[in-house]
């Protein structure tokens, strides 16, 4: 699994040795974040969870795949068109924060 990135620093940089310093780490985070929410799926292929329910969770307001998919329910398999949360398409303009919360279900007896 990916380490997480050191946030940079701005001290001593020029303005576009800064900005591009943030879209390093800004891409770093997405790819670490990738990395958790695959090994989250795998834990809940492996737990026997087949499906989650999708909860936006965006600091800079929802992107437009987060309003489409939060609250609705997807296989743990498959996915919406877009992707799992982290690992598909995110608006966001750093990354996903989206995360999607097990349907645990209960047979009757």
């Amino acid at each position: 699994m990916s380490e997480m990135p050191a946030r940079p620093k701005k001290r001593g940089k020029t303005a576009e040795q800064y900005a591009a310093d943030v879209a390093s780490y800004n891409l770093a985070m997405r790819e670490h974040f990738r990395a958790l929410a695959e090994a989250r799926r795998e834990r809940f292929i492996d737990a026997g969870i087949k499906r989650y329910e999708w909860l936006a969770m965006d600091v800079h307001g929802c992107c437009a795949v987060a309003a489409k998919n939060n609250g609705q329910i997807f296989s743990v398999s498959d996915g919406p068109p877009e992707g799992h949360p982290c690992e598909g398409e995110c608006g966001s303009p750093d990354w996903c924060r989206c995360t999607p919360i097990p349907v645990v279900e209960f047979s009757g007896s």
